[in-house]
């Protein structure tokens, strides 16, 4: 049997670093805002600034009520406890029960959303995400689509 050629001479392969990809981190998204939405009462964005100029809530977020009985919690509360009136249940209690009025709406979109992104991936891959991405590999930019 002949010897094999001694590629020690050859350069090993040069690793690109590792391009963020749009729709999944739009699907984690949808995902956190679908819980956020189901468990606190509050989108993503108004449940992590709530109380600050980034949030649309128009409160400081302290046991308030929305119209479906949800009691709203935000991250603030979370770590920081609960502040105003002692008729307002621990949070604990107040995710919980949310969660158990909320879980078929948050089954649904934690189960579908990553569901329908794949088959829209795997629809839309030829048409418009390859084109897409050759344009955004052009122009140098760190993402895919």
């Amino acid at each position: 049997m002949a010897g094999r050629k001694s590629r020690s001479k050859a350069k090993p392969r040069s690793r690109s670093k590792p391009k963020l990809n749009l729709i999944d981190t739009g699907v984690s998204l949808a995902i956190a805002n679908a819980v956020s939405t189901n468990v606190t009462g509050l989108n993503l964005r108004n449940f992590l600034f709530a109380g600050t100029s980034y949030s649309d809530a128009g409160r400081n977020g302290y046991g308030v009520s929305d119209t479906n009985h949800n009691q709203l919690v935000t991250l603030r509360e979370i770590f920081g406890g609960r502040q105003g009136a002692s008729s307002i249940a621990p949070i604990g209690e107040t995710l919980w029960d949310n969660t158990k009025a909320n879980f078929m709406p948050l089954a649904v979109a934690v189960i579908g959303i990553p569901i329908a992104a794949k088959v829209a991936k795997q629809v839309l891959r030829k048409p418009i995400l390859t084109p897409m991405n050759k344009m955004l590999k052009m122009t140098g930019i760190g993402v895919k689509v």
